[in-house]
């Protein structure tokens, strides 16, 4: 584990967070932003000789223009804290005061850290966005173990299948007019992307943005149930 290791966080919706927990999703790919400049044909990892004070032994690079990229989900070790959509407000029962309720499949209940921290919240129950979540509240803590850049339509088949999506079933008949079954996560994923992505200027599966590809494993879950 590194020392230095920095915490980000990273937005997810309810059923992400679900199939988190749950081992079933364990790679997320975001659009890069911003894009690379027009003409990039790949994105490079580049040895930094020496690494830098804050301890980044590489940069990312839009070859050939050699433009750096920077990559805001942090690099192997980093921590990613969860931010999902949730409920929060002062609970008067409470010894600390308040609570903070997330609207996913199993609601949780965490206390907040400290008096600072009960301060943001309101007397009465508040949804709020995931981008409004404070460090304090987020329950679920993951560490990236590698970080790519590419293509939308260079995502590999195996990183398909651990964004945690239902495959795509195609039946065929092999030489020996067996029917062969195929599970293709690709197609699956593709779709999902659109459901999120497509009414983003340039973002869609069709456009083939350049995104970050991020694999990451869980080490905590905390609160009450």
């Amino acid at each position: 584990m590194r020392t230095d290791a920095r915490e980000i966080g990273l937005s997810m919706t309810g059923d992400n967070v679900a199939k988190t927990i749950g081992l079933i999703k364990t790679n997320t790919c975001r659009v890069m932003a911003p894009q690379p400049p027009a003409g990039t044909e790949r994105i490079a990892r580049v040895e930094l000789m020496p690494p830098r004070r804050n301890g980044d032994t590489y940069e990312w690079k839009a070859m050939p223009s050699f433009t750096t990229m920077r990559c805001r989900y942090g690099r192997p070790g980093d921590r990613l804290y969860v931010k999902q959509e949730y409920h929060h407000g002062l609970c008067p029962g409470d010894p600390d005061g308040a609570v903070a309720m997330f609207a996913d499949a199993q609601t949780t209940v965490v206390k907040p850290g400290s008096r600072e921290d009960a301060r943001e919240l309101t007397r009465s129950w508040t949804k709020r966005s995931s981008r409004f979540m404070p460090r304090w509240a987020s329950r679920v803590l993951l560490e990236v173990v590698t970080i790519s850049g590419k293509r939308l339509h260079d995502v590999t088949e195996d990183e398909a299948r651990a964004e945690g999506v239902e495959p795509a079933v195609m039946i065929h008949a092999s030489q020996d007019a067996a029917a062969v079954v195929e599970h293709l996560y690709l197609p699956a994923f593709a779709i999902l992307w659109d459901s999120i992505n497509s009414k983003r200027p340039g973002c869609s599966w069709k456009a083939n943005p350049f995104i970050w590809s991020i694999r990451y494993k869980l080490l905590e879950v905390r609160g009450q149930r």
